[in-house]
């Protein structure tokens, strides 16, 4: 029979459709005993399709009938398995063409998934056709079947697109492409590398055999991926839709595979001088990125941004306009996780393409406000996206000298003051007041970073924070533990998650607390010496000898830790946290001498009365939302300290605290633990009623009335229709004001939209400077769900300075706006007081 396979070519150039389908019918009798004649199985392999494989204008044909024999039994089908196999015989006489023809049907299958694009991929019509060539390309990757000199782009272009999609044994074979294109690289006699490439080229084959390169892929319930891949799947039905467990896949896997990917790839670059495969991977993924397909476009722009050597402000552009498209769907539409992936993906893309930008502190700074926009939607994906944003554009601007002698918070001012009438709006939203304390703002938004299940993003929110704390410093030029008003803020959000902290940031008063307490609550040892009792006017340690109680021993060794010293994880262990960290013969937590320490709480360093509401409010609010002993310990010490020395404003977070207290109260056996609750209880009872005091709704008296709540653990209903209109606008206008609208590669500025005429006396939170006080009872019994209804009050002036420190704070130097009253959400806090011409 193969001498006569040749003729069939000079019947498929003829132009009579009747001999076409004479062929085609002698190609699916051939097909038939492929799959019926066991026996004959090799030498029809090797006989009639490896000499089909030679005839280059028979190969469409061909590749046509194993497509639709294949799709006539479905995926995982015998049919199927045995056309995939037969294509390795096909392609033995031309490897070259064969591999060519398949990952271009590949290509333009996938490509036309956009043509009626569905939510995921499974779900399109293609989808069949799309696993049967997947399939293909696995069979033909044995042995370097796939041509990888010429073809890796698109191969790996293929894999971001498919990885972790499709039932296990789909995802089984993935996995497989890529260990198989790997090792074809290596044994490829194509090309020359040298051993250091070889060495690497092995060591990624090992490691993408590793669980937690198996997890990125979706199998990592799998103990060997290559049996899955290759099992009788119309034994078991893996292959069958709608019968696997779909593992969840988190974009930022995509990320971490792409860069493994792409390190493969420029390192087999460097041996070949004329490669350009890169460039071809990123015009193939910028195709993808930017055409509407919400199964494959946020994967797309992952990879886009991930490969990209070179950014212009065009491509911010074009991804900023996709963000408010995607925010947009979310209020109508009822595919909202695809669109938050989108987002997501939007973000991710944002944060790899800033530091490729030509130098502009414009458009590089307005992505901080880009990334807080995205981390006030209160989503547990797109709040670890807008960090990773966050914390690239500080760096980024650190690098180019933004923070040299300047502070953030000058920074970012002054690049949203074009778009300060959107920002007013959407800090009314929110109840935070970037306006009035810059600082305090971005903690609110980053303590929530505390509460998130991904480690990694809380790991993050640590690195930001010192990060802020050391920008502030480097402006000043001084220490970055110095407490200021400028730095109290980050020092306080870090007390829980840094030792550092804790030792360079003491307690003034904590020996005079500790002198009160009784004996059977509280033990109070220096480690030098435990029998010496301590002098008059000796400071005393940091930490508190622990109980023996076995249950209270127990929780601390199964704690998780979140101690982290410059965002690196430091596992703590009991006997380091009470022993360790006191040196004999100190006083301090760290060996560091007086001059190196400051006090967290001094009227003297810390004067206005706003500022230490609010650091007031940003410990009461790490104490209400955690779950762990140990940071419950550290929170109540330096609580018992605030209601010591800002007793006139303790009262603010009366509600935020008096449940957590009558728990601890009522419930906590530790005496460690119930010591500093008592001492804050005794400072409540015992301060003078007579004395004036701050109600719980000043918070809101100068537009930080949400801050508890922002800086709270994420919502179980998503909130994010109420807040993607003011988004939506305020991208418009970051786009119209920063950005060019033309296609050029050079940076530009546009006029920025004139916004509605303003009152320089118009705030969505007006101040009051009166001197009226309402005193309040020293009780804890004040309701939070009374704070919309209580009448803000007069900010009174401080009774220990005679300039009216308290009562004369700065104004700031940005334009107040008006905001635009509209529906707002049940959990927020409305403004009764705040009316229109006030």
């Amino acid at each position: 029979m193969t001498p006569w396979l040749g003729n069939l070519v000079r019947f498929c150039k003829h132009a009579d459709e009747t001999r076409r389908q004479r062929v085609c019918a002698i190609l699916d009798k051939l097909i038939a005993t492929t799959i019926h004649e066991k026996q004959m199985y090799p030498s029809i392999q090797a006989k009639i399709w490896g000499s089909l494989g030679q005839i280059t204008d028979l190969l469409d044909v061909v590749l046509d009938s194993f497509m639709r024999t294949s799709a006539t039994g479905g995926l995982g089908s015998v049919r199927a398995e045995v056309m995939a196999d037969t294509s390795v015989a096909l392609a033995s006489g031309n490897v070259k063409l064969v591999s060519s023809k398949v990952i271009g049907r590949m290509s333009k299958i996938i490509e036309k998934t956009s043509l009626s694009p569905t939510p995921t991929l499974e779900q399109h019509l293609m989808w069949d056709d799309i696993a049967i060539l997947a399939r293909y390309l696995l069979m033909l990757s044995f042995n370097n079947s796939l041509d990888v000199a010429t073809h890796l782009p698109h191969l790996f272009h293929v894999v971001t697109l498919l990885v972790a999609t499709g039932p296990l044994s789909l995802r089984a074979s993935t996995h497989g492409l890529v260990i198989n294109v790997i090792h074809s690289l290596c044994t490829c006699s194509q090309l020359n590398f040298s051993e250091e490439t070889r060495q690497l080229l092995r060591l990624s084959v090992t490691e993408f055999c590793l669980p937690k390169f198996k997890l990125l892929f979706g199998i990592s319930k799998v103990k060997s991926a290559a049996v899955i891949a290759f099992r009788s799947s119309y034994r078991d039905r893996s292959l069958s839709p709608g019968a696997y467990e779909r593992e969840p896949f988190a974009l930022s896997s995509l990320e971490l595979l792409t860069d493994a990917l792409i390190e493969i790839m420029e390192a087999c670059m460097t041996d070949q001088p004329s490669c350009r495969w890169l460039e071809q991977w990123i015009e193939l993924a910028q195709k993808f990125a930017f055409q509407f397909n919400p199964s494959l476009q946020p994967r797309a722009l992952v990879v886009f941004g991930c490969i990209s050597r070179s950014a212009y402000p065009r491509h911010i552009r074009k991804i900023l306009q996709i963000h408010c498209k995607a925010l947009e769907r979310c209020q109508r539409g009822p595919d909202s996780d695809n669109n938050l992936a989108l987002i997501e993906g939007t973000l991710i893309c944002l944060s790899r393409l800033l530091p490729l930008l030509p130098t502009d502190f414009s458009v590089q700074g307005a992505m901080l406000w880009v990334a807080i926009a995205a981390m006030q939607l209160d989503e547990v994906s797109l709040y670890g996206a807008g960090t990773a944003l966050l914390e690239q554009t500080l760096h980024t601007l650190d690098n180019h000298g933004a923070f040299n002698d300047r502070t953030p918070e000058e920074v970012f001012m002054e690049i949203r003051f074009p778009l300060e009438w959107h920002c007013k709006q959407m800090e009314y939203f929110v109840g935070l007041s970037f306006t009035v304390d810059f600082n305090f703002a971005l903690v609110g938004h980053l303590l929530k970073g505390f509460r998130h299940p991904n480690h990694s993003v809380t790991a993050r929110t640590v690195r930001i924070l010192h990060t802020l704390l050391a920008l502030v410093a480097k402006s000043r030029k001084a220490d970055r533990f110095e407490v200021t008003p400028q730095s109290i803020a980050y020092l306080a959000a870090l007390v829980t998650a840094s030792e550092e902290v804790r030792g360079r940031c003491g307690l003034r008063h904590r020996k005079a607390l500790m002198v009160g307490d009784s004996l059977e609550f509280f033990s109070l040892q220096l480690i030098s010496d435990p029998s010496t009792p301590s002098r008059p006017g000796e400071p005393q340690p940091w930490s508190l000898q622990p109980p023996a109680a076995p249950a209270y021993q127990s929780s601390l060794r199964n704690r998780k830790s979140m101690s982290v010293d410059l965002g690196q994880p430091c596992p703590v262990t009991n006997k380091k946290l009470f022993d360790a960290q006191c040196q004999t013969g100190q006083a301090h937590l760290r060996k560091v001498s007086a001059a190196d320490t400051s006090v967290l709480f001094d009227e003297q360093t810390l004067p206005n009365a706003r500022t230490q509401a609010l650091l007031l409010t940003v410990l009461a609010t790490l104490v209400k939302y955690t779950p762990d002993e140990l940071e419950q310990k550290i929170l109540y010490e330096y609580l018992a300290e605030a209601s010591r020395v800002f007793s006139r404003v303790f009262p603010v977070v009366h509600n935020l605290l008096d449940g957590k207290l009558i728990t601890q109260l009522a419930l906590c056996p530790d005496p460690v633990l119930l010591s500093p609750v008592h001492n804050i209880l005794q400072s409540v009872v015992c301060h003078d009623d007579t004395a004036p005091q701050y109600t719980p709704s000043f918070l809101q008296s100068f537009g930080f009335g949400g801050l508890w709540r922002i800086a709270g653990p994420f919502s179980k209903q998503s909130q994010i229709t109420d807040y993607t209109e003011l988004i939506v606008k305020f991208l418009e206008s970051l786009i119209a004001t920063y950005l060019l609208s033309g296609d050029g590669e050079e940076e530009g500025l546009l006029e920025p939209p004139v916004p509605p005429p303003l009152s320089p006396h118009t705030h969505p939170h007006p101040v009051t400077r009166a001197s009226t006080l309402s005193p309040v009872p020293s009780h804890l019994s004040t309701s939070l769900s009374s704070l919309s209804a209580i009448q803000a009050p007069a900010e009174p002036s401080s009774p220990t300075s005679s300039t009216g420190a308290v009562g004369g704070e700065h104004t700031s130097q940005h334009s107040l706006s008006k905001p635009i009253q509209k529906q707002r959400s049940t959990d927020s806090i409305r403004r009764h007081d705040c009316k229109k011409g006030s």
